[in-house]
């Protein structure tokens, strides 16, 4: 019966409960319909049309602005005969795209928000400039400002200056990116207006096109036209959400109704001015009958979109109002339901207050026979089925230290302490189940409040009918014996944590040797870093940290191995951020509140962290960088002091690999590299050389030589010095690097000689090259201690393969006959080689 009332309780809670959430989910619903969000998805796609669109703007401005540098008149216009665009207005789509795309989102960065409002102020600058300079006759050069006149394009194809219409739309735009999230209260944005303002002039170009395609140049060009209507979209859909367009993104009927009809409106309108047009160059009709067919045809498509749309409305209202109406048949059912459910409610209350009342009754009528031998040395208890102590002997007397007149009527929970009082229900829950508990092992309070450690053996105690009507427990004292073999564990724990210790020992000495032998057969910086990477992940794996060397001005220390997922800090830094570097000592910090912290680090909270200055041959290499490995709490997530001295030892196997590998990168470039000027020395253009001519030879490729060398060095040195000779070869070493490429090899020959190998250049591109780097020197500058060396000249020889030969000597002799021929000549001059077989 009480299971019953209890399970018709639970059914009405649950109905009420249910009644109540479906109340707020109405009311959920109704403000729905007074707010309707936007769509996610919508928003999405429109910011991607938005970024499409100043992707599009980006690369038309830039084809366009390729074309008037290359001089490709087809490069500037959507097809012959049209106007056009300007490689300044080129320039201001270009800046007007960059900025929309650095305003995708509101929460950009500092950076890219400056970047795009600046690009955005350009934009209405040279507009408004332009508009100041036609409207009152002015000769600013705004058209010379932004680019030469060779390339802002030809005359012969429109206007050489920014149109009024255009220049009024890059100013209305420009001015609507500056103020792109700026909301009046009324939650309208001004940015947008001044998009549509800037669009209504577009459309009405491409109508204009659209319905007489014969112009060939109007007062807005049709190719500036389309892009100013793709910017324009762009942005206008940047911030879907926001204003005007915010409609166009709703969930609401409204929402959906601008969606279907803006597209249709837009595009009836372009497709019906087209078949106008084509309908009265073929002859169909005259201008008088277009324009009554036109009309006819826009009211028909006009009426359709309507009726279509309406019935749409009309068949959402329709699916609105049949859910309203069984939403209410739901609720009157539900409100009947809860009535009845709470009169059963009440009658089960009173029902079971009868129940209660009954069974005190025959808790207090109830009697119970102690059959518990007093002579027991364990303590021997009977308890009700409540917990109550009914019964009490001498041995539960010396063990828990209450007599039978001060533990009787107590509850058996008097004895149990906080920790251990989940135990209770469980095990009169098994008692009153009839099982039996057999030495279950917890812990007692004593009356002086010393704990014990207990055995617990319970078995219920029934009646002559068979009915549990209480509780016998035999409790045995087993503290000694328990806390001998809580000593045992401790010292195996101890034994097991050494243990352990020595193994995670023995395997970070195996990943230091492992990573002494990878390092040791590095060739590159590269390798190393990435072999320190995966060791240092190894040896650290639940913390952070970061190596960082310093670069070769060291003036930055640059992160170049980085291991865990939560590193904090600095990439790249400069060496007086670190207190490691500045002292020359581990430095080290436990608590960064009142720690010394390295600037590098920014913001440290609840973290430890250790840096390790790296020193080799005497000069400073760079940092280890070891973080502790999360910031969840206070007091947690320290390194340990094994974990500082496995970075120390890690720290200085890696100092001692870095500056072993420093060192062979040292005496490897000495040995290739012209200790003067920086070049290649002979050596290694030679085997250069010999080896890109197979490869030219294997793949059919041509390869070119240039020889150079210092007209009247000789003089030179003995008017100015030897020093400025020294100078003099280092300025022509630098010229070298700075115009060859990456794949080319430049070297020192010998004296004031110097040699150029171009791989893959044809005989007509290595005579360029010649005489480019010929030109270019005679103008260069050479200063010594202040003083202008004056004009120098090159004379330059010129071979090319397989022209002029199939070997490197031959290649390197018709170069150096060709370069006596330019001096013979007159000197400063380039020479071409003789022919193979002919030297």
């Amino acid at each position: 019966m009480q299971e019953e009332e209890h399970h018709s309780l639970g059914e009405v809670h649950s109905f009420a409960e249910r009644w109540r959430l479906s109340e707020s989910n109405r009311e959920h619903g109704a403000r729905a319909l007074e707010v309707s969000p936007p769509d996610p998805q919508l928003i999405s796609k429109f910011q991607s049309l938005s970024q499409a669109a100043s992707t599009l703007v980006i690369l038309v401005g830039a084809f366009v602005l390729l074309g008037g540098i290359l001089g490709i008149a087809n490069m500037n216009t959507m097809r012959p005969g049209l106007a056009q665009l300007k490689a300044q207005t080129a320039v201001c789509f270009i800046l007007a795209g960059i900025s929309l795309r650095l305003l995708r989102k509101e929460a950009s960065g500092r950076l890219e928000r400056g970047v795009a409002q600046a690009c955005a102020l350009l934009v209405a600058l040279l507009g408004l400039l332009t508009l100041v300079d036609k409207l009152f006759g002015w000769e600013l050069g705004i058209d010379q400002w932004v680019l030469r006149p060779n390339v802002a394009g030809s005359a012969a194809h429109g206007p050489s200056r920014m149109a009024l219409m255009i220049a009024l739309n890059f100013f209305l735009l420009g001015c609507a990116l500056l103020v792109l999230d700026v909301e009046t209260r009324g939650g309208y944005r001004a940015s947008q207006f001044l998009t549509m303002l800037a669009g209504l002039a577009s459309w009405s170009v491409i109508l204009d096109s659209t319905l007489n395609p014969a112009l060939s140049y109007l007062y807005l060009a049709l190719p500036t036209a389309l892009l100013f209507g793709v910017l324009c979209t762009g942005v206008l859909l940047v911030r879907p959400d926001r204003g005007l367009v915010a409609i166009l993104a709703s969930q609401s009927l409204g929402g959906m109704t601008a969606r279907r009809l803006l597209p249709a409106a837009f595009g009836i309108s372009v497709i019906l001015a087209w078949l106008r047009w084509e309908g009265e160059r073929a002859g169909l009709y005259d201008r008088e009958h277009s324009v009554v067919l036109s009309a006819a045809v826009h009211l028909a498509l006009l009426a359709g979109l309507i009726w279509w749309n309406a019935r749409s409305l009309d068949r959402a209202d329709a699916e609105r109002r049949r859910a309203e109406s069984v939403l209410r048949a739901a609720h009157h059912e539900l409100e009947a339901r809860v009535t009845e459910r709470t009169a059963d409610l009440a009658q089960a209350n009173e029902s079971l207050r009868m129940e209660i009342t009954e069974r005190k009754r025959a808790e207090e009528a109830a009697s119970y026979l102690a059959a518990i031998v007093q002579s027991s040395e364990d303590a021997i208890i009977g308890k009700t089925l409540d917990g109550i102590i009914v019964s009490w002997n001498p041995g539960a007397e010396r063990i828990y230290g209450y007599t039978a007149a001060e533990a009787i009527g107590r509850p058996i929970s008097s004895l149990v302490p906080p920790e251990h009082e989940h135990e209770l229900p469980e095990i009169l829950g098994r008692v009153q189940r009839g099982e039996r508990v057999d030495n279950f092992h917890t812990t007692r309070v004593k009356k002086n409040g010393e704990v014990l450690h207990i055995s617990l053996t319970i078995s219920p105690v029934r009646d002559a009918e068979g009915t549990i009507i209480g509780a016998s427990a035999i409790a045995r004292d087993i503290t000694e014996s328990t806390r001998a073999e809580q000593a045992l564990q401790q010292a195996n724990a101890v034994l097991t944590g050494w243990l352990h210790e020595l193994e995670k020992r023995t395997r970070e000495t195996t990943v230091l040797n492992e990573m002494g032998h990878l390092l040791q057969t590095c060739v590159s910086a590269e390798e190393a870093y990435a072999v320190i990477a995966r060791s240092a992940q190894q040896l650290f794996p639940s913390d952070a940290g970061a190596l960082c060397v310093l670069n070769a001005s060291q003036n930055l220390v640059e992160a170049v191995a980085i291991w865990g997922q939560s590193l904090v800090g600095e990439r790249v830094f400069a060496p007086e951020e670190c207190w490691a570097l500045r002292r020359g000592q581990v430095h080290a910090v436990e608590d960064p509140a009142p720690g010394l912290v390295c600037r590098h680090l920014g913001a440290l909270r609840g973290l430890s962290y250790l840096c390790v200055p790296m020193m080799g041959q005497g000069e400073a290499l760079g940092v280890l960088h070891v973080q502790s490995g999360g910031s969840s709490g206070e007091g947690q997530n320290r390194l340990t002091d094994a974990q500082q001295r496995l970075a120390v030892t890690a720290a200085g196997h890696i100092a001692l690999a870095l500056a072993n590998l420093r060192l062979r990168e040292t005496l490897r470039m000495q040995s290739i590299r012209d200790p003067l000027t920086g070049l290649f020395n002979r050596r290694y253009m030679e085997e250069s050389l010999a080896r890109e001519l197979r490869r030219a030879a294997r793949n059919q490729r041509r390869l070119g030589a240039i020889m150079l060398d210092l007209d009247r060095f000789k003089r030179f040195n003995d008017t100015f010095g030897h020093e400025a000779g020294d100078t003099l070869l280092r300025e022509l070493g630098e010229f070298l690097r700075s115009r060859t490429r990456g794949e080319d090899i430049a070297c020192r020959y010998g004296g004031e000689e110097f040699v150029v190998i171009l791989p893959e250049a044809s005989m007509e591109v290595t005579q360029q090259r010649a005489e480019r780097l010929r030109e270019e020197f005679k103008h260069l500058n050479v200063q010594h201690r202040g003083r202008s060396l004056g004009p120098v000249t090159l004379s330059v020889g010129v071979a090319v393969f397989p022209e002029h030969g199939s070997t490197a000597e031959e290649i390197l002799r018709a170069a150096d006959h060709a370069l006596y021929q330019a001096k013979a000549e007159g000197r400063d001059r380039v020479a071409l080689g003789a022919a193979a077989g002919k030297l």
